[in-house]
């Protein structure tokens, strides 16, 4: 790809706008960043001199999500109940919303037609943030098992090292929030693929030892055993959120 080197690049300077949208919130729990994907004081700044224009449009569509047809809808409905003041309504629907537009859920608790119950949106929203936190963040330790595991140096389709990659989903996981936390499972899982792509017998090089079948077997594994403990925690937050409803609306 031709980079010219005089003005501003149009993708560097469109993900230098995304990238001031992912700002810090409150955390929910420390995260700790993995040795082998150190997080640091990295700006932005330093990681686009680190991705090729090609790596950061990639990037932007992870960060820059177009927004699925269905959250309008959902909005409408959570603001709609909320102005009826019907609790259980607004609590399914605003539980909807967070899964298909987690970056928008994080802003409803303050709308003037949900004051009635902002207590209880935003101690929903840290239970989704906290999901949503060991989500990522297992998905991360995926990440560099997998990388470490495999030594590798390079992921199909990427110009950047898996490291520099690995510090951007560590970047979205410190700056916190709902939002962050899915764009960091998204881009996150979107290097697990890539490492899919790379040839089986680079998979004998797994922890578990084996043969060439061992990798498939092993990959399966800890992707069933990051997904466990997450469902589980989405269950226990949907019994809650029913009992909380019935609560409320008596």
């Amino acid at each position: 790809m031709d980079v010219r080197p005089a003005g501003p690049d149009p993708a560097a300077a469109s993900f230098s706008q995304a990238a001031a949208r992912v700002s810090p919130v409150s955390k929910v729990g420390e995260v700790r960043p993995l040795a082998s994907a150190p997080v640091g004081a990295d700006s932005v700044s330093t990681l686009l001199k680190e991705l090729t224009p090609p790596d950061i449009g990639k990037l932007l569509q992870v960060l820059e999500p177009l927004p699925p047809v269905e959250s309008a809808a959902l909005l409408e409905t959570v603001l709609r109940a909320g102005q009826a003041h019907e609790v259980a309504a607004v609590l399914s629907a605003f539980q909807k919303l967070a899964s298909l537009d987690p970056q928008l859920v994080g802003k409803l608790p303050a709308r003037p037609e949900l004051q009635f119950m902002r207590p209880q949106l935003e101690h929903l929203l840290r239970q989704l943030e906290t999901v949503g936190k060991l989500s990522a963040d297992e998905k991360l330790v995926l990440a560099v098992q997998l990388v470490e595991a495999m030594s590798v140096k390079k992921l199909p389709g990427w110009d950047a090292a898996p490291q520099t990659l690995l510090r951007v989903g560590h970047s979205l996981v410190e700056a916190g929030g709902l939002g962050n936390y899915a764009k960091a499972q998204d881009f996150t899982q979107v290097l697990i693929d890539a490492i899919r792509f790379l040839p089986v017998a680079d998979y004998s090089r797994l922890p578990s030892g084996g043969g060439r079948a061992s990798g498939p077997r092993t990959r399966t594994a800890l992707n069933a055993l990051s997904g466990r403990n997450v469902w589980l925690i989405i269950v226990l937050l949907a019994v809650l959120t029913v009992v909380t409803a019935l609560f409320f609306s008596r």
